[in-house]
């Protein structure tokens, strides 16, 4: 009587411990199938299976191996730092449905530089221009997020250290690059940032002002042919496009502008409130570089923009009132001293002089026809107590005079005495009568060299 209940229990136990085992089987080739899935997900193309993952990872450190130390330009220069990246992240949502809905987020920063590296880059054409249009979307949905989300209370894009700051420096180079798709590109869109960034509010303490900021810096970096991509352009065409830009900055920066506000802000007035007096800052910026010596890169490049902003300087009796003076005296002591030099001296000379012209020539056009607005005759009054030196036209003479008269170069001799010619005729009525009232009369010399005897 036992023995059969006892093969029915056993037969039990075995069938309950068989579906047991088979539970226990499915459970674990799910959690498989699941990881791998997971894995699948988490890698950049779900087709490929691990083990093809992994054999072409091998394969592709063994293809970088052969290649020596140039296997290094496949991997950024240094390290990410660690910690957030310096302002904040510009992030492009992504939304696609294909059997299901799926977002994909985009750190466009973090995409920038190596789209300038590779458009600035060597490689082939059609993946520069690639990389140069990626490039150029980039900015301009940056420009767009600062325009529609500006940094209010804390809150806003607040792009200008995450993007610009690493963008302006690609864009200015683009600028001028040997290719006519990507220059033709670039150069409409600098030249647009020029006037975005000259607005009103760039010149007040706010997230534009930073952007205006880092804008002037790239296009000064590119006068002097520096910068993160100064080297992969000619440098007379980054000089050319930079000083362009440069006078497209200011004069829309004077044109948007009130002319109370012009006044305030050449009268030095307020500068403490605002965030960035552009005017100021460009024009002082340029009469320091073009006198800079030691730095011919620099001089030539100031030279430059200094003939484009001549027109600009002219065109407002306010800014020639504070800086026409200064920036003729300036353009004028950097023909000093050239003769013997060759190379970029020698053209930061010539172009000095070709600025000093036109200078030279706003300033008597204006003094003669227009009754002399900017008080550039008056050296006592409150517009001269607000110049850098020369205070006026007479002393600006007086230093020409004293200084280019007799001078040994020949370059800095002619110049002065064209600009003798251009603006003597203002104080005397002409050069000659100028000259005469420098020069000691015939009794005066002749006691000074041989004495009362």
């Amino acid at each position: 009587k036992l023995l059969p209940e006892l093969g029915r229990a056993a037969a039990a136990t075995k069938t309950n411990d068989a579906f047991q085992f088979s539970a226990k089987a499915k459970g674990a080739a799910a959690r498989v199938k699941a990881r791998r899935a997971a894995l699948a997900r988490n890698r950049s193309d779900p087709h490929v299976s691990e083990d093809d993952a992994r054999r072409h990872s091998l394969k592709a450190v063994q293809i970088l191996a052969t290649c020596g130390g140039a296997a290094t330009r496949a991997f950024p220069e240094r390290s990410a730092p660690a910690g957030a990246p310096d302002g904040s992240p510009l992030i492009l949502d992504v939304h696609a449905s294909s059997g299901g809905e799926t977002s994909l987020k985009l750190r466009l920063d973090l995409l920038l530089p190596r789209l300038g590296a590779i458009a600035t880059g060597g490689g082939a054409r059609q993946t520069r221009l690639l990389a140069a249009e990626g490039l150029h979307a980039v900015v301009l949905v940056a420009v767009g997020r600062t325009a529609t989300h500006p940094d209010k209370n804390g809150r806003g894009a607040k792009l200008e250290d995450a993007v610009f700051a690493a963008a302006w420096p690609f864009v200015v180079a683009l600028a001028a690059s040997g290719d006519g798709v990507t220059r033709r590109l670039f150069r409409t869109l600098l030249l647009q940032c020029c006037r975005y960034a000259s607005q009103r509010d760039a010149r007040e303490a706010n997230e534009k002002t930073k952007i205006a900021r880092r804008l002037v810096d790239a296009l000064f970096d590119g006068l002097a042919g520096r910068g993160n991509a100064a080297a992969t352009v000619d440098a007379a065409a980054l000089r050319a496009a930079s000083a362009e830009a440069l006078a497209i900055f200011v004069g829309w920066t004077a044109k948007q502008m009130r002319a109370s506000e012009l006044a305030e802000e050449m009268g030095g007035e307020g500068a403490t409130e605002k965030g960035f007096d552009a005017l100021d800052h460009v024009l002082r910026r340029v009469a320091f570089d073009v006198g800079r010596r030691g730095d011919a890169a620099r001089r030539l490049g100031a030279a430059a923009a200094l003939n484009k902003l001549a027109r600009h300087v002219r065109a407002h009796a306010v800014i020639l009132s504070r800086f026409g003076l200064h920036l003729l005296k300036a353009a004028l002591d950097a023909v000093r001293g050239v003769d013997d030099s060759r190379g970029a001296e020698r053209a930061a000379a010539e172009a000095a002089s070709a600025a000093a012209e036109r200078l030279a020539e706003g300033i008597r056009h204006h003094v003669s026809r227009k009754h002399d607005a900017a008080k550039l005759m008056d050296g006592a009054g409150p517009a001269a107590r607000r110049r850098a030196s020369p205070r006026c036209v007479s002393e600006l003479c007086d230093w020409v005079f004293a200084e280019g008269a007799a001078h040994a170069g020949a370059a800095f001799r002619r110049r002065t005495w064209r600009c003798l010619t251009q603006l003597a005729p203002l104080i005397t009525g002409d050069a000659a009568a100028f000259v005469s009232s420098k020069l000691p009369d015939a009794a005066a010399a002749k006691k000074a060299l041989f004495g009362d005897a």
